[in-house]
């Protein structure tokens, strides 16, 4: 499947920190793993909605032969009049 313009989004600034996941495909979230990985980036968390976080550290602590352990869990809110 070809496509335009983005289909996901990891940003990590400065590289101490957490990097950020947009909801993203399973197969995408997949493939910036293997990236990442690939270039061995130092990755101490993530953060992202739950189902993207997830994927995305399954799929890390398999390419990496490392663990993964949920760190704490937020939700967002819209506040509407």
């Amino acid at each position: 499947m070809e496509r335009d313009g983005a289909v996901g989004l990891v940003l990590q600034s400065p590289l101490t920190f957490a990097a950020t996941l947009k909801p993203t495909d399973r197969r995408i979230t997949t493939a910036m793993v293997d990236v990442i990985a690939a270039a061995d980036v130092f990755l101490p968390r993530a953060n992202g909605d739950a189902a993207t976080a997830a994927s995305f550290a399954g799929h890390w602590s398999k390419r990496r032969k490392t663990g993964a352990t949920p760190f704490q869990g937020d939700l967002l809110y819209e506040l509407l009049k």
